[in-house]
């Protein structure tokens, strides 16, 4: 919550946040945000290249349907 609101710059109202994946101490799992506002969405989303100066190693990337995620796959 802390990256998301480096990146945002202001505090974010969030709906529900959870890590996806089984537990394993030697991985980093995945963790889903879901926001209120698609305001906040895009603002987050234009702005996660301040994640570069971050203290850890933080990606973001926007959630995506199935289907669009093979179609890339695929055209890979």
């Amino acid at each position: 919550m802390d990256a998301v609101q480096y990146v945002a710059g202001r505090a974010v109202d969030t709906d529900d946040m959870f890590r996806i994946g089984r537990y394993a101490s030697e991985k980093i799992r995945p963790a889903i945000v879901r926001l209120r506002s698609t305001w906040d969405r895009r603002l987050i989303l234009s702005s996660c290249y301040k994640l570069r100066d971050y203290g850890e190693r933080v990606f973001v990337k926007p959630d995506e349907t199935a289907e669009v995620r093979r179609k890339r796959t695929f055209e890979h």
